[in-house]
C-alpha cells in the first residue's frame, strides 16, 4: 500500500489528473471491512478509480458498491 500512496503522489506532482489502482482482486477470503478500509486508503491517496475483479466465492458486486456510495 506505500508503495501505491508513494506512486499516486509522484504522479499528481507530475501533473498526473486522473489516477486508476488496478487490480483488486476478491475472492471468497476476501473481508469488506478490510476492504473498505483499503478504498479509503486509496481514495485518500489521490486514486479516482479502482479496477475490481471478482473471483468465485467474493462477496456481491452489491456489497462491493456500498463500500465506496
Amino acid at each position: 500500500m506505500e508503495e501505491l500512496e508513494d506512486a499516486a503522489a509522484r504522479y499528481a506532482r507530475a501533473g498526473g489528473t486522473k489516477s486508476i489502482v488496478s487490480t483488486i482482486v476478491l475472492d471468497s477470503d476476501t473481508d469488506l471491512g478490510e476492504l473498505k478500509e483499503k478504498f479509503e486508503r486509496y481514495k485518500a491517496a489521490g486514486f479516482d478509480e479502482a479496477v475490481i475483479m471478482l473471483f468465485p466465492g467474493a462477496p456481491p458486486a452489491k456489497d462491493v458498491r456500498k463500500l465506496i456510495a
